[in-house]
């Protein structure tokens, strides 16, 4: 009886142990990747280009995948993923590649190939894309620092002779080839105005204080020199351009390129020509504009320095631009 208990027991401790370690021995990870994306799908010199993948572990058990970027052949950058049973996420890599051309890149079992242009082929594109918009809104700063001259007429009353630093800003929507509607600022100390105003074609309207309307004795043409596509105009001709990197503008992410143009009339405003330093913030992805900054100096008797800035946005929106009804008094 002892002997058949024993063995009863040892019956029992056997199958126990076998229930127990079968599930174990057939739990293991078990990884899956899916869903490759390439953003921006055509890249630029020097760009930072995310590869990214999801990573799910579809086994029953938790584990350790190594997650290998290779560009061309080669391994460029690893990451090592711990996934529950069941979980997934997403996984990012950066990268950069410094030669043009179609690049290959493979990660996890997934493929695709890249093309990679230069800095000049993309900036062409920029200008391309810039030329054939209708509209845009934008925002733009002047600063002029130093002995300057400029004659600002406000409201048709008063005009001052303005021979110290001053501010110009324009904001607002514009529709090529020659409207504009929103506000201008001018601030030279301790002179500060700001107006509406309704630019079509040549004919200027400014909103007085009383808020009624008054088409302006002076021409839009006083005001053209630092009209936004004035601006363009000079960026176009941008020249020795160099990379400066990235950063994001309204949430757009941009590519910064740097450059010179040649001595020409900057402003009229100015009485004067410049060399310039320009630079340049254009979409990884829509290859448009979206900010600009004119750094330069121009010297007479004395040497005064000029800043300018402009962000643009809300390419070819639905915009209407008419003149508004003028007073009659």
């Amino acid at each position: 009886m002892a002997n058949k208990a024993s063995i009863k027991l040892a019956g029992i401790s056997l199958l126990s142990l076998v229930l127990m370690l079968m599930p174990a021995a057939c739990r293991s990870p078990n990884f899956e990747v899916s869903n490759l994306t390439i953003t921006p799908a055509q890249a630029v010199v020097q760009e930072t280009v995310v590869v990214a993948v999801e990573v799910a572990n579809i086994g029953n058990r938790s584990g350790d995948y190594n997650l290998a970027v290779k560009v061309d052949g080669e391994e460029y950058l690893n990451q090592v993923v711990t996934l529950a049973a069941g979980a997934s996420e997403t996984r990012s890599f950066n990268v950069i590649f410094r030669e043009v051309g179609t690049h290959h890149i493979e990660i996890g079992g997934l493929q695709r190939d890249i093309e990679v242009i230069s800095l000049e082929a993309a900036w062409n594109e920029v200008k391309e894309n810039m030329s054939n918009i209708k509209s845009f809104h934008f925002a733009q700063g002047l600063t002029v620092s130093g002995p300057s001259s400029i004659v600002f007429s406000i409201w048709d009353i008063l005009e001052e002779e303005i021979t110290t630093t001053y501010n110009i800003v324009l904001e607002g929507d514009f529709l090529l080839p020659d409207r504009f509607k929103g506000t201008m600022e001018f601030f030279a100390p301790p002179l500060f105005t700001s107006s509406e105003m309704v630019i079509i074609g040549n004919d200027l309207y400014e909103q007085v204080p009383d808020g009624t309307w008054r088409k302006s004795v002076m021409g839009a043409e006083e005001l053209s020199s630092i009209y936004p596509t004035r601006v363009l105009e000079i960026v176009s001709e941008i020249e020795d351009l160099k990379w400066r990197g990235m950063e994001e503008i309204e949430g757009i992410k941009c590519s910064i390129i740097e450059g010179s143009v040649r001595p020409m009339v900057a402003l009229p405003l100015l009485e004067g020509e410049f060399l310039g330093k320009i630079r340049v913030w254009f979409g990884q992805e829509d290859r448009m504009i979206h900010r600009i900054t004119i750094e330069s100096s121009y010297a007479e008797e004395q040497p005064t320095d000029v800043y300018l800035e402009a962000v643009f946005t809300d390419f070819d929106q639905e915009i209407t631009i008419e003149p508004p009804a003028v007073s009659s008094s």
